[in-house]
């Protein structure tokens, strides 16, 4: 079965400051509802609106988190300067709570077809030789959309701890392609596609709603593994519900609101993004109950 794992927003205090004292709690609240991984510091941590030396802190202590919690860490190191993606890669490869890192394509200056990819990608993993490297695939927000299978193809011998792909992109085509070699971990990044990411051969799954509603996707996989497939398809049309709801008044900023309610408070957003107020979140847990979903200790879920 295709396990979860969440990617954890960056928690800041009152003050919009790092707040690393929650992180821990973080950990623990995504082992007890059913994710069994972290992949911390990407678009849901906000890492474009982080400082290099906030970001090289959040791997530390993720680390140690991870280390305690039991979680399987892949830290994300990418930037638009590669010396910078180089210096957080170097870090993490001293870390032992680390269990790999990954990287995306810097989307000012692109990369030139496949090969100027990989030379990007080589760059960053020899600077930590002994973690996996997994490309973060992700052109909706990158604007770099080349050939997932044959970036594989060429990087098994271009980038030698090269381990897989996070891919989060729509096009299943391109997905199968990279699961049927075989020799990959292939990561699916769109939750609410992840019934068809699990049909094509998902070894894993990256999302943020996992933060917040684990629980239903846990049930999703159940589902899915035990043949109950009307089920699962049944779960995965409220998840996509879910995630209309949650996203009206502004996604990230209104699932950290979300978390603060299942006692992980990981404070707001910051700019250029725009925190929700409190009449928003009312509005929007009285949406998602009368889509018949129900708010546990551990998360969003379904009982019926």
């Amino acid at each position: 079965m295709a396990i979860l794992f969440a990617a954890p927003h960056t928690p800041f205090d009152a003050f919009g400051a790092l707040d690393v004292e929650v992180i821990s709690r973080q950990a623990e609240a995504l082992k007890n509802s059913g994710c069994l991984g972290a992949f911390v510091g990407g678009s849901t941590g906000e890492w474009p609106s982080l400082t290099v030396r906030e970001r090289l802190r959040m791997a530390e202590v993720w680390s140690a988190a991870a280390s305690a919690s039991g979680l399987r860490l892949i830290i994300h190191v990418g930037h638009h300067c590669l010396d910078d993606a180089k210096k957080m890669a170097d870090l993490c490869n001293t870390l032992d709570g680390v269990g790999g890192i990954a990287a995306l394509a810097p989307s000012f200056f692109k990369p030139s077809g496949v090969d100027g990819l990989l030379d990007w990608c080589s760059a960053i993993s020899k600077a930590a030789p002994d973690k996996p490297f997994y490309y973060y695939h992700i052109p909706p927000l990158t604007g770099v959309s080349e050939d997932m299978a044959k970036f594989l193809e060429l990087g098994k011998s271009r980038i030698p701890n090269l381990s897989g792909i996070k891919f989060t992109d729509a096009d299943m085509k391109s997905f199968r392609a990279c699961t049927k070699r075989g020799d990959f971990e292939m990561f699916y990044g769109m939750d609410e596609q992840l019934i068809e990411g699990v049909r094509a051969g998902a070894d894993g799954a990256v999302g943020s709603s996992y933060n917040f509603s684990a629980p239903l996707y846990v049930q999703l996989l159940a589902a899915e593994a035990a043949g109950e497939l009307k089920r699962a398809e049944f779960l995965q049309q409220q998840a996509i519900r879910m995630i209309e709801v949650v996203a009206k008044p502004g996604y990230l900023p209104m699932t950290k609101s979300l978390m603060a309610r299942l006692g992980v408070d990981v404070g707001s957003v910051r700019l250029p993004l725009n925190p929700v107020s409190k009449a928003q979140t009312e509005e929007v847990v009285s949406q998602l109950k009368n889509l018949g979903l129900q708010e546990g200790e551990h998360g969003w879920g379904i009982t019926t």
